[in-house]
């Protein structure tokens, strides 16, 4: 959001990031972001309406359930990185729905926030979402009549993340919290034995058990896990790096996976069930982008095989920008006013 801020101000957009209902006075449109928060947000909608003015609304939307899934069974105790536990998601999907609609749990499920999220929507004049994946998602999991909308692409710092020169020392790296929803465990078992040199970049998630088991890992097969580094750090680890593995549970596309393309890196990336890949990445599939099965280390293993394979070819990959962000966002706007 504070990004998309800087890019609209940059075009001459004067914003204001409104904490109470008087602050909308003034506003031409009010711009809602992120139906998670639907619940909190609705009453700025329906504040904005009551003002006469138009709502633009950013989904950030991505089917949950298979994050909640293995988050739910690392809680258990139950290493999803052991094993396929994807069979199993499909009681989850039969029996999440109904305690979310009698318990109120998991949040994602409920009846009081699958309401928000709809009267949220039905509010906004225009949609916002980051691929046509997410808008498809968007209709289909909340029962929604497709709506009018415009895809605004995610975008990276592309004075910070571009192709230098060098040696790639590091065959495969992951950037990203320590947590179920990324899979790091997964990488690992994926790459055990396999000689690659691998390297973790993230900080520890809310899990400890997930990041206890994942240091442990880490440490008996000499993966090195730097922790939290700040953006000039994860430049120069991508810049010497072969290969980037987000094979995560839910990404919309991951930033960071955007960043490693910008790099030079080849990249992989979990399946369409996860990520938004023909949005993002339809045109280097197979060159230099490599999909994967996260529910399974031998799919991880084998898409890393064919990045490390494919080499690092010289390639010109522009990734979206933040001034690109801002220059949708305003056309957007304007459809509005």
């Amino acid at each position: 959001m504070l990004r998309t801020k800087e890019a609209l101000e940059q075009l001459g957009v004067v914003v204001r990031l409104a904490k109470q209902p008087g602050d909308l006075q003034g506003a031409d449109l009010v711009h809602i972001f992120n139906t998670q928060r639907a619940e909190e947000l609705l009453h700025w909608a329906q504040e904005a309406k009551h003002s006469g003015l138009p709502v633009a609304l950013s989904t950030i939307h991505w089917d949950l359930s298979h994050y909640i899934y293995v988050a739910n069974l690392y809680k258990l105790g139950i290493d999803c990185s052991l094993r396929d536990v994807s069979l199993f998601k499909l009681l989850f999907d039969l029996v999440a729905p109904i305690a979310g609609r009698l318990i109120g749990k998991p949040d994602y499920y409920s009846s009081s926030h699958r309401r928000s999220v709809k009267l949220l929507s039905e509010q906004a004049n225009l949609l916002l979402p980051n691929s046509e994946e997410e808008a498809r998602l968007f209709f289909k999991n909340y029962g929604l009549k497709k709506g009018k909308y415009r895809v605004v692409l995610n975008a990276i710092e592309g004075d910070l993340f571009k192709l230098g020169s060098g040696e790639r020392t590091t065959d495969v790296i992951c950037v990203g919290r320590i947590e179920p929803t990324k899979n790091q465990l997964g990488l690992l078992r994926a790459v055990a034995g396999r000689g690659w040199s691998t390297t973790l970049i993230g900080r520890d998630g809310e899990n400890p058990r997930y990041s206890a088991a994942l240091h442990q890992l880490a440490q008996a097969q000499r993966v090195q896990v730097l922790g939290n580094l700040p953006q000039s750090q994860v430049a120069n680890q991508l810049r010497q790096a072969k290969v980037h593995v987000l094979a995560s549970f839910r990404e919309s596309p991951g930033l960071v996976t955007l960043e490693a393309l910008a790099m030079g890196c080849n990249v992989v990336v979990a399946d369409s069930r996860f990520c938004p890949v023909d949005t993002y990445f339809k045109d280097l599939l197979g060159r230099r982008v490599f999909v994967c099965n996260p529910y399974r280390s031998d799919s991880i293993a084998l898409a890393i095989e064919q990045a490390l394979r494919a080499g690092n070819q010289p390639m010109n990959y522009v990734p979206p920008q933040w001034s690109e962000v801002g220059q949708a966002t305003l056309a957007a706007y304007r459809e509005l006013m």
